[in-house]
């Protein structure tokens, strides 16, 4: 069943349009600031993120080693009549890192698989 619509002004009609010109011109602003936005996105994903992320596993083992110095001066420090001191804080400043560093380890992998599957469409 078609419906018909009953225009009894042309003057609302050019109204309409002009409103409906606007509107397709703020939407495809918006849409190409959305473009612009997701392509920022995609180049950080794909470029800088592996960069930033060999960085942070760089200065993370280089903290690792400074803690891992800091606890054998200690326990070299300490160690009276063969023995062994426990370190407790130079073993919390070593492990700390430690554990960092194997966090961001896995997330380049993440994003050397972003490029492919950003790709889709």
């Amino acid at each position: 069943m078609a419906r018909q619509a009953r225009v009894i002004s042309i003057d609302a009609l050019l109204t309409m349009q002009a409103a409906l010109a606007r509107f397709e011109r703020d939407l495809r602003a918006a849409l190409d600031d959305l473009e612009m936005e997701v392509r920022r996105a995609l180049q950080w994903i794909q470029q800088d993120a592996p960069q930033y992320w060999q960085q942070e596993v760089r200065q993370g083992w280089e903290r690792v080693a400074e803690a891992r110095v800091q606890l054998q001066q200690a326990m070299t420090m300490r160690r009276v009549a063969e023995h062994d001191p426990s370190c407790v804080e130079e073993k919390k400043r070593w492990k700390k890192p430690d554990a960092a560093c194997n966090w961001p380890r896995k997330r380049p992998k993440l994003y050397a698989t972003g490029g492919t599957a950003s790709r889709r469409r």
